[in-house]
């Protein structure tokens, strides 16, 4: 089984892919920001059954528009959201690394991170 065909189960017809360029691919799924956006997900193959569940930096961007993490005290409660939810960083980028069997509850788990990261100003 194919992770498409794993997250098909899970979202049943509640769902899309759309490749961006080879290997990269935009899950497109009814996960929402506060204004009605759609959260950016994207999925990439990683080395033998391992996907990596993204945001291309497009979070912290969005963020950055009303909101810096240019404090101490901020840096922690940013650093505490992703610890909670498993999510890793670098340069900007979100990303959460989870085996092709097991990819829909961490999508779940990653927009849930994303939707707390992006609520940060609050």
């Amino acid at each position: 089984m194919n992770y498409l065909e794993c997250l098909k189960i899970g979202f049943g017809s509640h769902i899309a892919i759309r490749e961006k360029r080879p290997g990269v691919a935009k899950l497109l799924v009814a996960l929402f920001h506060e204004d009605g956006d759609m959260v950016d997900i994207f999925l990439e193959m990683r080395g033998g059954d391992m996907i990596r569940v993204s945001d291309h930096g497009l979070s912290l961007m969005r963020l950055s528009y009303q909101y810096d993490i240019d404090t101490e005290n901020k840096e922690r409660i940013f650093r505490q959201i992703l610890s909670e939810n498993r999510v890793s960083e670098e340069s900007g980028n979100l990303y959460l690394d989870v085996p092709c069997q097991s990819l829909y509850p961490p999508v779940l788990q990653f927009g849930q991170a994303i939707a707390k990261v992006c609520s940060m100003s609050l």
